[in-house]
């Protein structure tokens, strides 16, 4: 999808909205790290003015263009990485890290797409990236790094919205040089939070793909929100093209003054295959906790990979720290 045809998409969604004052500038900022056997941090910053985004994102620079109004919403984004493209440079294989699998990566290219709002809560549209991918050799590495390749997508998207749970899913194709020639793929999310000082919390995240390479499937594991969650795992510990990973647990919500604290003990349970093995049945417990004040939040998250292989020495145990200030 170009830049040309979102902006016609655009005009297409929106009418003239009223004059507004000028806006004014707005910051963002994220700091924390994933704990397990090969632990990652993240930093994150970013300022905004209007449609108009950057953001530096750990490893990666994202200028964007993302109009809204109540009709829907548009966006056109740049987008450059540079070291640790999909983690490739930190995978796991039989329970362990396997450094010497892994590779260095890097891309530059764009996305774009658009979504139509629609009567009770529903939505649709289409989304799309084109990046230009390229390889290299770490200290670790001891399979050949392969040769540069473009990455492109696209996926049509659905979903429906409401304060408490959220369904969404795409549909579409990827492409690189290092899977099949069209690598066809669906996915499907569904959450669900309480609305009650005790509740629940549930979740579902499954995926189906075929022909897809290790730059193109899908990261399961961690405890974080750049993967398919499985408490007590590492951080993408599976490269997969089909999974179903359910989560569920009771929930505490807290407020006081301006302060909400939130507590879920959850069991992550499901299937998932890999890269470099068939598919296999996982299951964590994790115990969640975050406090959000005016415009700060804090989450502290531990988890516990009962029933994932854990080669010898290497702990089951994984935790996600982090710390930010969200946009206004």
């Amino acid at each position: 999808m170009t830049p040309t045809s979102l902006a016609l998409a655009a005009t297409l969604f929106w009418t003239a909205t009223p004059a507004q004052a000028a806006p004014e500038w707005d910051w963002r900022f994220m700091g924390g790290a994933s704990i397990d056997a090969a632990p990652h941090g993240v930093l994150d910053l970013g300022v905004r003015r209007d449609d108009v985004s950057l953001q530096l994102l750990t490893d990666t620079l994202d200028l964007r263009w993302a109009p809204e109004s109540d009709r829907g919403r548009a966006w056109v984004a740049a987008r450059a990485e540079y070291g640790a493209v999909g983690l490739l440079h930190s995978p796991w294989h039989a329970g362990a890290p396997a450094p010497e699998l892994g590779f260095g990566g890097a891309y530059v290219g764009g996305e774009g797409g658009a979504l139509r709002y629609l009567p009770r809560g529903f939505y649709a549209g289409a989304a799309g990236f084109a990046y230009h991918t390229s390889f290299s050799e770490r200290p670790a590495t001891a399979v050949d790094v392969p040769e540069a390749t473009p990455w492109l997508g696209a996926d049509l998207i659905g979903g429906w919205w409401s304060p408490h749970t959220h369904v969404w899913a795409r549909a579409g194709m990827q492409h690189d040089a290092l899977g099949e020639v069209v690598q066809p793929h669906a996915h499907l999310v569904a959450t669900s939070a309480g609305t009650a000082r005790f509740g629940h919390l549930a979740e579902l995240r499954a995926g189906w793909a075929q022909g897809q390479s290790v730059l193109t499937r899908t990261r399961v594991g961690g405890m974080n929100p750049y993967v398919v969650p499985v408490a007590g795992a590492g951080w993408a510990e599976w490269w997969a093209q089909t999974y179903a990973i359910a989560r569920l647990g009771p929930r505490l919500a807290l407020e006081s003054g301006q302060s909400t604290f939130t507590h879920a003990v959850v069991v992550d349970a499901g299937t998932v295959d890999d890269a470099w093995s068939d598919a296999t049945t996982v299951w964590g417990v994790g115990l969640l906790n975050r406090w959000d004040g005016e415009a700060w939040f804090v989450q502290t998250d531990l988890g516990w990979a009962g029933g994932v292989e854990r080669a010898d020495g290497v702990s089951a145990w994984s935790g996600w720290l982090l710390f930010g200030r969200g946009w206004n």
